[in-house]
Protein backbone atom coordinates (compact mmCIF):
# COMPACT_ATOMS: atom_id res chain seq x y z
CA UNK A 1 0.00 0.00 0.00
CA UNK A 2 1.37 3.39 -0.99
CA UNK A 3 1.25 6.46 1.21
CA UNK A 4 -1.02 9.24 -0.02
CA UNK A 5 0.66 12.35 -1.36
CA UNK A 6 -0.09 15.84 -0.09
CA UNK A 7 -2.25 17.84 -2.50
CA UNK A 8 -3.27 21.46 -2.73
CA UNK A 9 -7.04 21.98 -2.63
CA UNK A 10 -8.74 25.27 -3.44
CA UNK A 11 -11.65 25.95 -1.08
CA UNK A 12 -14.41 28.27 -2.29
CA UNK A 13 -16.31 29.78 0.63
CA UNK A 14 -18.86 32.56 0.95
CA UNK A 15 -19.44 33.64 4.51
CA UNK A 16 -17.84 35.30 7.49
CA UNK A 17 -15.88 34.71 10.64
CA UNK A 18 -16.23 36.51 13.99
CA UNK A 19 -14.36 39.57 12.64
CA UNK A 20 -16.12 39.94 9.29
CA UNK A 21 -15.58 38.47 5.84
CA UNK A 22 -13.30 35.53 5.01
CA UNK A 23 -11.38 35.22 1.73
CA UNK A 24 -13.56 33.64 -0.96
CA UNK A 25 -10.81 31.43 -2.42
CA UNK A 26 -8.32 29.73 -0.11
CA UNK A 27 -5.71 27.06 -0.79
CA UNK A 28 -5.18 24.30 1.74
CA UNK A 29 -2.55 21.54 1.60
CA UNK A 30 -3.83 18.14 2.79
CA UNK A 31 -4.09 14.53 1.67
CA UNK A 32 -7.86 14.35 1.05
CA UNK A 33 -10.73 16.64 0.10
CA UNK A 34 -12.48 15.96 3.39
CA UNK A 35 -9.28 16.87 5.22
CA UNK A 36 -9.11 20.11 3.22
CA UNK A 37 -12.57 21.16 4.45
CA UNK A 38 -11.63 20.23 8.02
CA UNK A 39 -8.35 22.19 7.80
CA UNK A 40 -10.16 25.25 6.40
CA UNK A 41 -12.71 25.22 9.24
CA UNK A 42 -10.01 24.76 11.90
CA UNK A 43 -7.82 27.51 10.45
CA UNK A 44 -10.42 30.20 9.70
CA UNK A 45 -13.20 29.33 12.18
CA UNK A 46 -16.18 30.50 10.08
CA UNK A 47 -19.35 31.40 12.01
CA UNK A 48 -21.72 31.32 9.02
CA UNK A 49 -21.59 30.69 5.31
CA UNK A 50 -21.38 28.05 2.61
CA UNK A 51 -18.66 25.96 1.03
CA UNK A 52 -19.04 25.69 -2.74
CA UNK A 53 -20.68 22.39 -3.63
CA UNK A 54 -21.78 21.74 -0.05
CA UNK A 55 -25.51 21.65 0.67
CA UNK A 56 -25.21 22.37 4.37
CA UNK A 57 -23.96 25.43 6.24
CA UNK A 58 -20.61 25.24 8.04
CA UNK A 59 -22.17 26.00 11.43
Amino acid sequence: MQAQAMRVYQITFTGRDANGVLPMFTRVRTMTGKGAVRAFIERYKPVSGWLSGDRRATR
